[in-house]
């Protein structure tokens, strides 16, 4: 199965069509082709390392997750596992965009 896959992810390349005129063919160096069955399920192989060790709710769907979590005025633990996910970002050359909401009852 490794092998089926890696096959499918090398040397590919790709090219853009707009008004009718093509670019050029350009190699591709990392992803998955968008609109494959595949690649939602290998991004969340990808990122199934993502929620070890925390102790909040985690919701993933597709390239989506939200992390979310009551606290009280002491909110250190939370803020510890952001500084983790940061890491973990960093580690694996993922960009984040992190936006936060506050649930006041």
């Amino acid at each position: 199965m490794l092998s089926v896959i890696g096959d499918w992810l090398r040397n590919r390349k790709q090219r853009v069509c707009i008004k009718g005129r093509w670019s050029s063919w350009i190699s591709l160096w990392s992803g998955v082709p968008q609109g494959s069955v595949l690649a939602p399920l290998l991004f969340l192989i990808f990122i199934n390392d993502l929620d070890e060790d925390v102790n909040s709710h985690i919701l993933k769907f597709a390239d989506d997750t939200k992390i979310f979590k009551e606290v009280s005025a002491d909110c250190s633990q939370f803020q510890a596992y952001l500084d983790k996910l940061v890491l973990w970002a960093q580690k694996w050359q993922m960009d984040l965009t992190l936006t936060s909401a506050w649930l006041c009852t």
